[in-house]
């Protein structure tokens, strides 16, 4: 019994260790083997725990060498600007597809900080109401609902700023009174 279960532990362990440090086969329609690549050309074999495997090299999206899928994304997280919003959406695209599990929290969060920079520095360059109407929607668009509220606030200021320039910043009651009016017909909140 004991030897049972010694045999049982090794093999275990042998066959977890093994595709721990193998090379992973990634194909197109999804799957992914983690195995021993041996053999090139319009077949690939690809030596796994229990035998190997054929597979046809157009049937093959990406091999990637010795380090698994989680390696291949720290890699690439490594070598990503912290800027580059592409890049990072793509292996954030790349993390969901293959299942890296706690990576892509990484991912999302680098990815989430690349937004936010974006969005402050166009903040920055925003002058017209148009500008803050567009930075808004970009910032919806991308989920960063913190962000679009902040847009949505500066092009209300903007919009009543550009009105009361219109009137000259006139201290007649009626024509703040049909300001007021007009604005609230156009879905500005009351409290600007």
């Amino acid at each position: 019994m004991r030897r049972l279960l010694s045999v049982t532990v090794m093999t275990v362990a042998f066959f977890g260790c093994a595709t721990l440090f193998a090379d992973t086969v990634l194909l197109k329609n999804g799957e992914r083997i983690e195995g021993e690549v041996v053999a090139h050309g319009l077949w690939i074999e690809i030596r796994v725990p229990r035998g190997s495997m054929w597979v046809m090299r157009s049937d093959v999206a990406r091999i990637i060498y010795g380090e698994g899928v989680c390696g291949y994304v720290r890699r690439q997280l490594r070598r990503i600007a912290h800027d580059d919003v592409g890049a990072l959406k793509a292996l954030l695209k790349f993390c969901a597809e293959f299942e890296v599990g706690e990576l892509r929290y990484e991912v999302e969060a680098r990815l989430r900080a690349a937004l936010k920079a974006r969005f402050h520095s166009r903040l920055k360059s925003v002058r017209t109401e148009a500008d803050a109407l567009a930075l808004y929607r970009w910032a919806k668009d991308e989920g960063l609902t913190a962000e679009a509220r902040i847009a949505l606030d500066l092009r209300w200021r903007l919009r009543v700023e550009s009105e009361l320039r219109r009137i000259r910043r006139t201290t007649s009651t009626a024509a703040l009174l049909n300001l007021a009016a007009r604005l609230k017909a156009d879905g500005v909140p009351p409290i600007y």
